[in-house]
């Protein structure tokens, strides 16, 4: 489960990181947050 997890996060951060500009930078920082998170719900839950 963490691995799907993970390749889903690092293919959602890998399209974001083509955007460029302001527009790009605060999708990619949401996204990494929202991995981040992520990673931390499923570490409580086992």
């Amino acid at each position: 489960m963490l691995q799907s997890t993970r390749d889903v996060a690092s293919y959602e951060m890998a399209d974001v990181a083509e955007s460029s500009g302001p527009i790009g930078m605060e999708l990619q920082e949401a996204m990494t947050i929202f991995t981040v998170n992520i990673k931390g719900i499923l570490k409580l839950m086992s």
